[in-house]
């Protein structure tokens, strides 16, 4: 078992969290994610939001391939890799939206 204090935890611990407990089920939600992400980017009439949710798809599937291989550098994530990852790993943790909001402000 892999615990966490979620008082005191940081963005990172929460998605190690799910990179070592569950790898293959976080990496089947990033591309998910990142699948959503791109049907937006494709279907916005909005430039700037279609870059945003392009970019964001990339990053989800950067993370799911990186789980894939093994091969997950916490501290090379970029910090929108960082925020996709996290977003889905809480909701994987079943972590309240009021409590990933006082953790990312803990970054």
């Amino acid at each position: 078992m892999y615990l966490i204090n979620v008082l005191t935890c940081r963005m990172v611990d929460v998605i190690e969290r799910s990179a070592v407990c569950h790898p293959s089920a976080f990496a089947d939600q990033l591309r998910d994610m990142g699948r959503l992400h791109a049907d937006y980017a494709g279907l916005s009439r909005d430039s700037v939001a279609a870059a945003s949710a392009a970019r964001a798809s990339a990053d989800c599937y950067a993370i799911a391939d990186r789980i894939a291989a093994d091969n997950l550098e916490l501290a090379a994530l970029s910090f929108g890799e960082r925020l996709q990852a996290f977003s889905v790993a809480a909701r994987l943790q079943c972590i309240s939206r009021l409590l990933q909001a006082d953790i990312a402000g803990r970054a």
